[in-house]
């Protein structure tokens, strides 16, 4: 459209009424709020994939590791200037301590550093990638004697 249509955000609840967007006379493109997720999933993957507000996570330091795990070390490093850790709470307190992030008496606040790591992962900040699953289509075409 070469122009801003409608209102996005990384995180749900931005849209919310039916969008539509005229691409050609007789063709529109239906934004409508609410996300389709699998019902199988696990919370981690629910809160992963942006299908729950970071903000109403109660206790965010559990999916942190699972984002080291996605994410290749070396974006990590290039984001938080953090070389090494040996597991996500070592990882929240080099972080914390790195960024001011502290509470009274000089301790970590490992919530509030959490909550900013899972902002980032949401919004895309952190980069990331996964290959697409294998599908039919990409078998062989078999031919026909």
């Amino acid at each position: 459209m070469k122009k801003s249509c409608c209102k996005v955000a990384p995180i749900p609840g931005e849209t919310k009424s039916w969008q539509y967007i005229t691409m050609t006379k007789r063709i529109y493109l239906i934004d409508c709020p609410g996300i389709v997720y699998d019902t199988n999933e696990t919370e981690t993957d629910k809160v992963l994939k942006g299908v729950v507000r970071p903000e109403r996570v109660p206790t965010p330091e559990i999916y942190i590791q699972a984002i080291l795990d996605k994410v290749d070390p070396k974006h990590i490093t290039d984001m938080y200037h953090i070389n090494h850790w040996t597991d996500a709470e070592d990882f929240l307190i080099q972080v914390a301590n790195r960024s001011g992030k502290l509470l009274k008496g000089g301790e970590p606040d490992i919530t509030n550093v959490s909550f900013s790591i899972l902002h980032s992962w949401v919004s895309g900040k952190i980069p990331y990638h996964e290959k697409a699953p294998k599908t039919d289509f990409d078998a062989p075409l078999k031919t026909v004697d």
